[in-house]
């Protein structure tokens, strides 16, 4: 009968693996940086902006910044002048962003703590 999968401290492999995911989530974090591409690509922020005052005009109070950063895709695809390529990981950064920019609407979005300076 095979054993049934299961890690713990008591598994003589937990450490190596532990180890492993520890050194991919660092090299996954030393490789972007949300501010500098935010930096490199305004007309994302732009539209993250104009989206999100555009559903803060219309009543929102609360509201999603990956639902924001999904809109942002599906106009770039309908107009199909111009592309703007949506990180996932700044998402976030632009969130945060747009509360400092408008002290106003702090709290639209939900955010966590940051875990890391980028």
């Amino acid at each position: 009968m095979p054993r049934p999968y299961f890690r713990s401290a008591a598994c003589p492999d937990f450490a190596a693996t532990h180890d492993i995911k520890a050194r991919v989530h660092r090299n996954l974090t030393e490789k972007f940086n949300a501010s500098k591409w935010l930096a490199e690509n305004p007309d994302t922020y732009r539209l993250f902006k104009q989206f999100t005052l555009q559903a803060i005009e219309s009543g929102v109070t609360r509201l999603g910044a990956k639902a924001v950063a999904e809109r942002i895709r599906w106009e770039s695809n309908l107009r199909k002048h111009g592309e703007y390529k949506m990180n996932n990981n700044a998402v976030a950064e632009m969130a945060r962003r747009f509360m400092a920019d408008y002290p106003e609407y702090a709290g639209i979005f939900a955010t966590r703590g940051k875990k890391h300076a980028f």
